[in-house]
């Protein structure tokens, strides 16, 4: 499960660092995939698996909070650039 956990740390990283360094890289049907397939393992996992290790969990919590932001803050850029005239 650390393994599981670790990986899904490394993916929201990565997801972040792309979305502020290369946005066209995440915006990929695979980018994607992962960026919401990430954020929804997680969300996953902390509903179901209560008796993570409590820094894991925070850390955990903590970037799928950040992944979560940044899609919101996404959404929010695309529909300010599409009503510009």
């Amino acid at each position: 499960m650390r393994m599981i956990l670790y990986a899904l740390l490394a993916c929201h990283a990565a997801v972040i660092y792309f979305w502020i360094s290369d946005w066209d890289v995440l915006m990929t049907p695979v980018g994607l995939v992962v960026w919401i397939g990430g954020v929804a393992v997680s969300l996953a996992i902390l509903h179901f698996r209560p008796n993570i290790h409590p820094q894991l969990r925070s850390m955990l919590t903590t970037m799928t909070a950040a992944s979560a932001l940044a899609a919101v803050c996404s959404l929010i850029i695309e529909w300010a650039v599409r009503s510009m005239p």
